[in-house]
């Protein structure tokens, strides 16, 4: 007995040393499905490498937005912002976009709110451009920002009576709460502006009219925007930086290995009967967190400036509780489709190491619960605290208007 009990401690601990191994034995098949359709890998700092199904074709999900963030910051750096520009006269109102990928209810509400404090409660015109997107609908597959997509969105706060309907009342106790997660306070219009018609356009009905009010709105650093993305699995925002920064840096030049990237989202993009997914391997996963490590350093910033860490909001609130080490060391990304549940990102510890597990499942909750239990055996409590203290990653920073 006392043999048996030696031999159980030693494989315990070889397990914890070994993820693989610990994988092969643990991986719950009946639950989560066979096992030779997930793939795992790994590097920790000392070079030690690892993997299960390394170079298997998976589905990426809104892992893809890793890949987003080191493509708009190899484009972008860390001074890109982007300006929106509001014309107004009289009771005419055009708004000309600057293609802020980060322009939803929280940005309209404080639009609303300054523009009423200049004295705005009718609006017989409402333009806008194809450079202004704005959005405030969770997709379930990509969706292009369209003309017909904005209108209808921008209805839904300026209306024709100037209430809000029972979406914008939504979204405004959603705002509210994302203020009170943030630890600010920033004035919220109670109504919106009566507003009698809206209208897209290719050309502003206002620029150079004599008399028109012109002022700007700057977003906040990309950095910032790239936090929010991660944390809150934005696809929009994570859509619309691909399109741009794809357009400034060629992806090719960007990321090795095998992958194919039909957006910067990872939601799948459907048309009748085809369906494409962003998709990569493991080790091309690996290698592309080991890139966006080494870029991040080199702008004198920190992983969790721009990812996700457990203790943030978000997708990341329900996670790793059961580990307080390992919920304060882990900043990543998870990913979530029907047939996808994925995590990929660093675990702070002696011997830092990067991670990806790509499980092809449609028990999401049970992934998610044995990604957190495998994580923790695996760290077997040798994960350290990132040092962390949150910032508030909300749009708006003070004034609307600059």
């Amino acid at each position: 007995m006392r043999l048996f009990f030696i031999l159980l401690i030693f494989s315990a601990t070889a397990w914890a040393q070994d993820p693989v191994e610990l994988l092969r034995r643990h991986y719950p098949a009946a639950t989560l499905g066979p096992l030779n359709q997930q793939a795992f890998c790994w590097e920790d700092s000392t070079g030690a490498t690892g993997a299960y199904r390394g170079e298997a074709t998976q589905r990426l999900a809104s892992v893809t937005k890793l890949f987003t963030t080191l493509l708009a910051l190899e484009a972008y750096g860390l001074e890109k912002t982007w300006t929106t520009t509001v014309y107004r006269l009289g009771t005419r109102v055009h708004i000309a976009g600057g293609m802020d990928p980060w322009f939803e209810e929280e940005k309209i509400f404080a639009l609303i709110q300054a523009l009423k404090d200049q004295g705005v409660t009718l609006i017989t015109e409402l333009t806008f451009d194809g450079a202004f997107v704005f959005t405030d609908t969770a997709q379930s597959q990509h969706t292009p920002a369209t003309f017909p997509l904005v209108q209808a969105a921008l209805g839904r706060y300026f209306t024709a009576n100037g209430t809000f309907g029972a979406t914008a009342k939504q979204r405004y106790a959603a705002v509210l709460a994302f203020q009170k997660e943030e630890g600010i306070s920033l004035p919220l219009p109670t109504s919106g502006i009566a507003t009698a018609k809206i209208a897209p356009g290719h050309t502003n009905p206002l620029l150079d009219v004599a008399g028109v009010t012109v002022q700007h709105h700057t977003s906040r650093p990309i950095a910032t925007i790239l936090k929010a993305m991660n944390i809150m699995s934005k696809n929009m925002v994570a859509n619309l930086l691909w399109e741009q920064a794809r357009g400034v840096k060629d992806p090719a030049t960007t990321f090795t290995g095998s992958y194919k990237l039909h957006n910067g989202s990872g939601l799948p993009m459907i048309n009748g009967q085809t369906r494409l997914d962003n998709t990569a391997t493991c080790q091309t996963i690996l290698t592309m967190l080991k890139t966006l490590e080494d870029k991040i350093i080199s702008l004198g910033l920190e992983i969790n400036d721009v990812v996700g860490v457990g203790t943030d909001f978000g997708s990341y609130r329900d996670r790793f509780l059961n580990d307080l080490n390992l919920k304060v060391s882990i900043a990543a990304k998870t990913g979530t489709l029907k047939h996808t549940s994925a995590l990929a990102g660093w675990i702070e510890s002696e011997k830092p190491v990067r991670f990806v597990i790509l499980n092809h499942t449609t028990a999401t909750p049970q992934a998610r619960a044995w990604q957190d239990r495998f994580l923790s055996t695996w760290q077997n409590g040798t994960s350290r605290p990132r040092g962390y203290i949150r910032t508030s990653v909300y749009p708006v920073d003070g004034a609307f208007f600059d």
